[in-house]
């Protein structure tokens, strides 16, 4: 009975040994197989966010394309209209006096273009104001062109300068068969290409090492590409660069590269000209790889741990080790793509399909406080993307901050998801403010320069009569006694004489501004002529309740002529003591920024508001009843002959603030070569 008792024991500690054994390992497998599930579908998530953010960099890639393309096109508009500017200068000063070689370096450095020099009808150089050499054959042919009307450009034809400098030039006719010619170096354009240019953009993407390449290509092939590519294949020869090319949505693929699979996203870029472009990055997919190979390593390791040992406490942790690394590994191919985003010059915001934001980095975030960029004003239009379903390509927004207004070029576009469903509406916006700013500067030197021109000829034409009057007015004083109302006539002739001298003023003014002295500028610092113009003004502002602190922070030299430099410094101090009723304090200060001196004037008048603002430098514009509109005109032109610039900052209520920037002279070590 025990023997009995004793086998069936056995058979049933066998049976449940065989049954702990089975479940162990059906147990294991199962564990097995959910744990390569989740590696494969992990694995194609992976994929899937990679393929999203390929699409994602590849579109910003391409919307930054355009953005340099389109601030490229803008730049070299804004040197055409300069060039032409300068040439038609010349062409109307011809018409008033001889050209030579001192009116070309004039008009040379009022337009600030260092080449204009004038041809005569026999295609000989006459006067310049650089040392040019010859014409070639083929710039000749283009001076037949300027002689029938039009304007002619030729590119490297034109050596001028000491070093005889390619110099990209402009042809304009003139009377006689004579042209003006107007350049600027070649190597400067050249140089503004190699800092902003789409071969900058495309190389620093391949430096990447989880980018395998990005290439810029049009149907005749390649034209900028990483440092990776010697060759890929055309356009033509490939269907899905040609539905790319087409569809102008960012694409994927995986290809074959070096003998591996990689992941390819393509965009297609169209410029404002019309070209048609195609950007191709190449993504590392060999860190995908690398996580699906340890994935089933450690699965079949698992496995047998868990068969053998059945221990599911062992099989829990690996698998959560297991699955926390691949977590890990996603963050870290996420990361990859943020860090070029990081990296680039120009701000990224992306918004998820739930309204949040999605990615965003730092040049944006420092623009645009949480959430902001999706307030009511929707300044990147994202919301407007999103509404529309339709990418806006160009448009320039203004963005208030710090009291301080900027101008955005911004572009956005769209990302899709396999279903053609909108994932993410992504904004890339540039800061061209200070672009905006220069641009600015020179259309009012342009105006500020031709308004001058025609207040000097009228004002010769006025001056003449003018003295005929002032002395008829004399002699009647001196030569004529009325029979009676003698002391009305007294009256009447000293208002005309004063009357007579105010308009002189006036018009010496005029002439002032339209010829202004040739500047005797010397090297020194900047104080020494804001010490003199604050000592003339001080008796008058003290006299109003007004006090003027300066500050000096900075002896670095300038080159300024001080005695005119010191009417501009006047003309500032006269408008803010005049601008403060009730008294109040003027604040001064001199410092230095980099290569410029600032000159920081500030007072607490009521303030100006934008549109006067935007007007003030203009010539004749005032706001006072008795003003001329030269004032600020005058400190316009005289910091501009100085090679700086002005710019007001106010707001109603807050005061002014005028900013004043001069360059640094150059020390000796740097003046020698």
């Amino acid at each position: 009975m025990n023997l009995i008792s004793h086998l069936h024991t056995g058979e049933a500690l066998n049976r449940r040994k065989y049954i702990i054994i089975a479940t162990g390992a059906i147990f294991g497998v199962l564990v097995v197989l959910f744990v390569l599930v989740e590696i494969f579908t992990s694995r194609d998530d992976l994929v899937a966010t990679k393929r999203m953010e390929a699409r994602t960099l590849v579109e910003s890639l391409a919307q930054s394309t355009r953005l340099s393309l389109a601030a490229n096109a803008e730049v070299e508009d804004l040197l055409t209209q300069n060039l032409l500017t300068a040439a038609e200068l010349l062409q109307h000063l011809a018409e008033h006096r001889s050209i030579d070689q001192s009116l070309c370096a004039e008009t040379a450095l009022s337009s600030d273009v260092p080449l204009v020099a004038s041809v005569d009808s026999e295609d000989r150089i006459f006067a310049s104001s650089l040392p040019i050499g010859k014409l070639t054959t083929d710039t000749k042919a283009l001076l037949d062109t300027a002689r029938n009307g039009g304007y002619a450009w030729v590119v490297g034809s034109v050596a001028a300068g000491e070093a005889q400098e390619e110099y990209v030039a402009l042809f304009v006719p003139m009377h006689g068969g004579q042209i003006a010619v107007a350049g600027v170096p070649e190597s400067r354009l050249l140089e503004f290409r190699l800092r902003t240019g789409v071969g900058v953009l495309i190389r620093n993407l391949g430096e990447n090492p989880e980018i395998l390449y990005a290439v810029l290509q049009d149907d005749a092939g390649i034209l900028t590409a990483s440092e990776q590519i010697d060759s890929l294949e055309s356009i033509a020869a490939d269907t899905f660069l040609q539905d790319a090319m087409q569809s102008g949505e960012p694409m994927t693929r995986f290809i074959e590269f070096e003998g591996e699979r990689h992941l390819e996203a393509v965009q297609r870029i169209e410029s404002e000209s019309g070209a048609r472009y195609i950007a191709r990055l190449g993504l590392n997919m060999g860190g995908v790889k690398a996580i699906q190979q340890r994935g089933v390593t450690r699965a079949v390791i698992l496995g047998v741990v868990v068969i053998v040992l059945g221990i599911l406490a062992v099989w829990f942790v690996l698998a959560r080790e297991r699955f926390s690394t691949l977590q890990q590994e996603h963050r870290r191919v996420r990361s990859s793509s943020e860090v070029v985003m990081e990296n680039m010059s120009d701000g990224v915001v992306a918004v998820g399909n739930d309204g949040t934001i999605a990615f965003r980095n730092s040049i944006a975030a420092e623009l645009f406080p949480e959430r902001s960029v999706l307030d009511d004003r929707d300044p990147l239009k994202l919301k407007a993307t999103w509404a529309a379903e339709e990418p806006i390509r160009y448009f320039e927004s203004t963005l208030q901050r710090d009291s301080e207004t900027k101008t955005l070029a911004v572009g956005t576009s769209l990302v899709r998801d396999e279903r053609g469903e909108i994932e993410m509406v992504i904004a890339v916006f540039r800061d061209i403010t200070e672009q905006r700013r220069l641009a600015e500067q020179l259309q009012r030197k342009e105006k500020l320069t031709a308004l001058g021109e025609l207040a000097g000829g009228v004002a010769h034409e006025i001056r003449n009569p003018l003295n005929a009057i002032g002395i008829i007015a004399q002699r009647l004083h001196g030569e004529f006694t009325p029979e009676e109302g003698e002391e009305e006539y007294d009256q009447l002739i000293a208002v005309i004489r004063k009357e007579v001298d105010r308009v002189n003023a006036i018009i010496t003014q005029f002439l002032s501004f339209a010829k202004p002295p040739k500047l005797q500028r010397v090297k020194e610092g900047l104080h020494i002529a804001v010490l003199e113009a604050l000592r003339t003004v001080e008796s008058q502002a003290k006299s109003r309740g007004i006090d003027i602190e300066l500050d000096v922070r900075t002896h670095a030299e300038v080159h300024v002529d001080r005695n005119i430099f010191k009417q501009a410094v006047m003309n500032l101090l006269q408008n803010s003591i005049e601008a403060m009723i009730d008294g109040g304090r003027i604040s001064m200060t001199i410092e230095r920024s980099n290569r410029t001196v600032l000159l920081r004037i500030k007072d607490d008048g009521p303030g100006i508001p934008e549109d006067i603002r935007k007007k003030m430098f203009n010539l004749y514009f005032t706001t006072k009843p008795t003003g001329t509109g030269l004032g600020l005109s005058i400190v316009h032109q005289i910091i501009s002959e100085h090679d700086g610039s002005i710019r007001a900052e106010s707001a109603p209520g807050q005061g002014t603030e005028f900013i004043v920037e001069l360059p640094v002279a150059a020390t000796e070590e740097e003046e020698t070569p």
